[in-house]
């Protein structure tokens, strides 16, 4: 794919039947040490090629850390931590992307749309969690209610209809293993704590409204209720896990986590999982993954290599892997 090891690919968005946008950190210098900004990438056939998409030309000190689509063409990116705090938006699938105001100061970063019914979270200061939510597709945003705890950082979000979501946070409370998970069926004006006991999270994905996954340690937790019961479907090791996420398709396919030798695999919607080989010698970690298309799922992440070899001289290459649902 083009640019591909001058990308650090960090996060996978995928929506109808083809449509993807891989984003990540552009990379320069003789070993890539330098980040230089934003980069993404969209492709219109499931992965298998790829353009690279016209950005703002000030972001060299953004970092995107989620996107959601409302369709095929409108997708919405949250840049978090680093100034400037924007949103970016795209209307034509990906390939030009304008910059937005985000509605305050927060440090956005997660963000998922239910059509045009969007839902946006991050932190204020130190520990004031907010959330901000959309009806128009991310065209106006209002204040929404957020759950009342000591934030840290807010990981995932997961909205699968208009009213229900579900929300991953790091906490700096006592007593809660550093992670809550908190769900409303109300469109965010109420919040329910539905953290499964002992347990850590980190990404929450749902297949329908009430059967959700949390990739976590140190187990794969689900839950066919909305919250209310969790099962333990997997326990992980830090390998297992990685450094990726989850994610789940309509045909029961999942994948989450992922290193350098293999990724976690299920075909019966995250009831029992395998660790499945990656290709040999083509990535050493991988970030996220995407199994929405019917054509099957793709992954983003890393390839480490000494250059040259035996130096000691380390560079990063970006990846891109697809796995066929056939």
């Amino acid at each position: 794919m083009p640019d591909a090891e001058r990308v650090d690919f960090q996060d996978i968005t995928c929506i109808g039947d083809a449509r993807c946008i891989a984003s990540g950190y552009a990379t320069r210098g003789a070993f890539q040490s330098e980040i230089i900004g934003v980069a993404i990438r969209y492709s219109a056939d499931g992965g298998v090629t790829w353009l690279a998409s016209s950005l703002p030309t000030d972001l060299t000190r953004a970092e995107i850390r989620d996107i959601s689509c409302v369709n095929e063409d409108r997708c919405i990116a949250v840049m978090g931590d680093r100034p400037p705090n924007k949103f970016l938006t795209t209307d034509d699938g990906g390939a030009s992307w304008a910059e937005r105001d985000a509605p305050v100061t927060s440090t956005f970063t997660a963000i998922s749309c239910a059509g045009t019914d969007c839902l946006a979270a991050g932190v204020v200061g130190e520990s004031t969690l907010e959330t901000y939510r959309s009806g128009d597709g991310g065209q106006t945003w209002t204040t929404a209610a957020s759950p009342d705890i000591n934030a840290h950082e807010v990981f995932s979000l997961a909205c699968p209809s208009k009213s229900r979501c579900y929300l991953v946070t790091s906490t700096n409370e006592p007593d809660s293993f550093g992670f809550k998970i908190f769900v409303t069926d109300d469109a965010s004006d109420s919040w329910r704590d539905r953290t499964p006991s002992d347990e850590s999270a980190f990404f929450v994905r749902c297949t329908s409204v009430d059967s959700c996954i949390v990739l976590g340690l140190p187990y794969i937790v689900a839950t066919p209720d909305g919250g209310q019961h969790w099962s333990r479907a997997k326990r992980l090791s830090l390998d297992d896990a990685g450094t990726g996420s989850i994610s789940c398709g309509a045909t029961g396919v999942c994948v989450a986590g992922g290193g350098k030798d293999s990724i976690l695999h299920s075909d019966d919607g995250g009831a029992s999982w395998n660790n499945e080989p990656l290709p040999p010698n083509t990535v050493t970690s991988i970030y996220d993954e995407s199994c929405v298309l019917q054509s099957g799922c793709v992954a983003v992440g890393l390839y480490h290599v000494q250059d040259p070899p035996g130096s000691g001289k380390w560079r990063s290459n970006g990846v891109i892997l697809t796995r066929s649902s056939s």
